[in-house]
Formats: structure tokens, C-alpha cells, sequence
């Protein structure tokens, strides 16, 4: 695998850590009292909410905040529910906000590093109920907004497909302006961050500091366990 002239990441478990144990029992919190429901049953609600999401994008879907309003409006009988749709989802969206997310160590370094000899650089994310303008929001917070292409920061919701379908890849690599065989995507996943950066002809690197994916997906090039080992492992100085 060549030097590339751009790198994409992961977003969760590689750039970002989500800090969100308490997700459900704090987002519950935030949206029983819009909702005029009990903790509990808004809770219950978001469990089934998640497995729903988890089973769509196994599928190859997106299922995110939108979605989900819908299903809330309806299972709590909101009144005006069809009007409320959009302040509902910009709720959900938000209500995962300020739960310890927080950078990988050693990504600003990284980052920064990259940036500095020269390597463009663009997010692949897939999104849950926090979308892609909410983690463009955790970047600019961390300073590390500017040092990305913005037009290769590629989110699941925005794009309409999460990975590893080639349309999110090809996204973030028109964005970057770059062909794939110089590219390289990192992030923790075999199945959709390996798998879909190999179909496309791009260089893999699978993080694994913060979740070590066992499954039997491809591997990628590289393996590492610290992020601060980036830049040797693909020969940037």
C-alpha cells in the first residue's frame, strides 16, 4: 500500500469515543416531557428504537432520528403529531448531546499531523440518532472541523446509504478529489469499514483501540491499536 494523498476515518470508535452508557436513561429524560410520557416508557421506546436501527442498517439501510419521531409521534399520540415531526426529530437529535463524547487519544495529534504533510482528509460515518450536522458540531467543539475537507465529510443520513455501500465512499471520494487506489479509509469495522474501502480500490486500516472487531469480515492492511501509530504505519513523516 502506497503513501496516500488522503485518509478518511470512522467516526465513532475511531475519531470519536461516544461516552454514552446512560444514552437511553438520559435521552429518555430529555424527550419524556415533550412527549407528556413517563421516563420509563419513553426509554422502552428507544430501546426498541435502536434495535429497529441496528436491524435497518445491517440491511444496508438508514434508519435514523426522522424515522424514530414517526414511530414516537404515533405510539404516544402526540397532538398535532404530523405537524410536530420536524421539532420532534431536532430533539432527538440533539438529546444525545454533551454525554461524554470526547476525542480518541491521539486523534488532534493525528490530525493534525496528517494535515501538516500535506494529506487531505474526510470523515465516513454512519449515523444512529445523532446526524451528521451534530457530528460536525463534536468536531468544530474539538477544534478538528477546519482540518477536514468539507465537502468529504460523508454521514449515512445525508447521503441516504450507510457502508459499506460504494455510494458513501464515492462521495467522500469525489469530495476529496482524489482516485481510490490513493486513498485510504480507517475505522474499527470489518464489514463496513474494511469491507467497503477494499470493494472500492481504496487502502483499509482497522483501529482497534477502542473496539477490537473479531468477526469474520475481511482484513484490513494494516491493524493498529493506537491511533498515534497512523502516520508511520503508512509512512507519513
Amino acid at each position: 500500500m502506497s503513501t496516500p494523498l488522503a485518509v478518511t476515518f470512522d467516526f465513532w470508535n475511531t475519531l470519536f469515543r461516544s461516552g454514552e452508557g446512560a444514552a437511553p436513561q438520559v435521552r429518555a429524560r430529555r424527550l419524556a416531557p415533550w412527549l407528556r410520557t413517563s421516563e420509563a416508557a419513553v426509554q422502552a421506546a428507544l430501546v426498541e428504537g435502536f434495535e429497529r436501527h441496528v436491524a435497518e442498517w445491517r440491511a444496508g439501510r438508514h434508519w435514523g432520528a426522522r424515522e424514530f419521531a414517526r414511530e414516537l409521534l404515533n405510539r404516544f399520540s402526540v397532538d398535532g403529531r404530523f405537524g410536530r415531526l420536524d421539532e420532534l426529530t431536532r430533539l432527538i437529535e440533539i438529546s444525545g448531546v454533551g454525554l461524554g463524547e470526547r476525542p480518541v487519544d491521539g486523534a488532534r495529534e493525528v490530525v493534525e499531523k496528517l494535515r501538516g504533510a500535506g494529506v487531505k482528509l474526510g470523515v465516513i460515518s454512519d449515523t444512529g440518532f445523532s446526524p451528521g450536522r451534530v457530528l460536525r458540531g463534536f468536531l468544530a467543539r474539538a477544534g478538528l472541523l477546519h482540518r477536514f475537507e468539507r465537502a468529504a465529510l460523508t454521514f449515512s443520513d445525508e447521503v441516504g446509504v450507510p457502508k459499506p455501500n460504494p455510494r458513501i465512499f464515492q462521495a467522500a471520494l469525489d469530495g476529496l478529489g482524489v482516485e481510490p487506489k490513493l486513498a485510504v479509509h480507517v475505522g474499527d469495522l470489518r464489514a463496513t469499514d474494511v469491507a467497503g474501502a477494499r470493494a472500492m480500490g481504496m487502502g483499509a486500516v482497522r483501529f482497534m483501540g477502542c473496539y477490537n472487531d473479531g468477526s469474520g469480515g475481511p482484513e484490513a492492511n494494516i491493524v493498529i491499536s493506537r491511533l498515534e501509530d497512523l502516520p508511520a504505519a503508512l509512512d507519513i513523516h
